[in-house]
């Protein structure tokens, strides 16, 4: 009895997407129960809301990878090599997942938290990686080439019995055309204006840091961090001309460097003969000096009492920003550091 061929890429990837969908959901599942004492102050309606919510990061990660490759694999291209070409793909992209995924579930317990800037980093120590990899984690890497080998030869024995449809062009188009659409409100991640899905809005479903590292995943932070690009920092100024120039700046007459190895360590000689006072510092976030009369003169009169204390104070107009968004602010206040290019940001 003939074998009978039939045209099964809409189901191959319809099949492909919900096994991305439940890989990156058993991941969830092992990051809570391998670090369980981290998430065990959520109560049960945030990790329902960490599972659920969870799913809209993964599916726009997936969306983002695996789309084109769904939509090119379902254009009305009757060549056999075609639909294998992208079979493949969709197949290697799934299992991308799962080394990236595998990998995140190793970092995560190090320091509570989803791979991120680390992948940009990753070029300088591939050697580490590799050894890692055949020495340690060799049991994941061979369950890996398996499963590539299954999913090749079953990709070889589809192509075997392959036989496009034969749709009508009204039909091939609406098809296309709904793909397009699920995987743009996929990467989008809501149906309002505004920007696609970031880290960030975790917090939109997340009350604590823990329920949003357990709606995360380590692809999406991956990703969002990764497409930005490494930043290369060029500075040809001489280190020791730099370090002379801050201890100029930093060290008071009555100060000396007691270690040379820590050369911006201070230590004051004698007691001080100044009252020690209080120093409060406030952290205003948000504000715009265009509404501040005391900056702008404007006279909208929303911020009296700030614009008494710039009366009273000193008021350092021409200050350095250390970023351009408020976290980069607070490291810099909080630990004295600005952004330093290759690091992730302070908190």
């Amino acid at each position: 009895m003939p074998v009978q061929k039939k045209d099964n890429r809409l189901k191959f990837s319809v099949c492909t997407v919900l096994l991305a969908l439940v890989l990156f959901t058993a991941s969830r599942a092992a990051l809570l129960f391998l670090n369980s004492a981290f998430f065990a102050t959520l109560t049960g309606a945030q990790l329902a809301s960490a599972f659920l919510n969870g799913l809209r990061f993964d599916f726009a990660v997936i969306a983002l990878f695996m789309g084109p490759a769904v939509l090119l694999l379902n254009l009305p291209v009757k060549k056999t090599w075609w639909a294998t070409l992208w079979k493949s793909v969709l197949v290697l992209e799934t299992v991308s997942f799962a080394v990236m995924l595998a990998a995140d579930q190793i970092y995560f317990p190090k320091i509570n938290r989803h791979i991120a800037e680390e992948v940009l980093q990753i070029s300088n120590d591939w050697g580490f990686v590799f050894s890692y990899a055949f020495t340690q984690a060799w049991p994941v890497l061979l369950a890996l080439a398996a499963v590539c080998a299954l999913a090749g030869w079953l990709i070889w024995r589809g192509s075997k019995v392959y036989s496009p449809r034969l749709w009508s062009a009204k039909k091939e188009t609406l098809c296309a055309v709904l793909i397009v659409l699920v995987v743009v409100l996929g990467i989008r991640g809501h149906l309002g204006r505004g920007k696609s899905l970031g880290v960030a809005d975790v917090y939109q479903f997340a009350s604590t840091p823990a329920q949003a590292a357990l709606t995360l995943n380590g692809v999406f932070t991956a990703y969002q961090v990764g497409r930005k690009g490494k930043v290369e920092s060029a500075n040809e100024f001489p280190a020791d001309a730099a370090l002379k120039n801050v201890q100029k700046l930093f060290v008071a007459a009555d100060e000396t460097v007691p270690d040379a190895v820590y050369p911006l360590m201070r230590r004051r000689n004698g007691a001080p003969s100044e009252p020690k006072h209080n120093v409060l510092i406030v952290l205003l976030e948000g504000w715009h000096p265009h509404y501040v009369d005391g900056l702008s003169g404007n006279g909208y009169g929303v911020t009296p009492v700030f614009d008494g204390l710039l009366k009273e104070g000193v008021n350092f107009t021409n200050a350095y920003a250390s970023g351009l968004r408020s976290i980069f602010g607070f490291a810099a206040v909080m630990a004295s550091l600005p952004l330093v290019p290759g690091l992730p940001a302070f908190g």
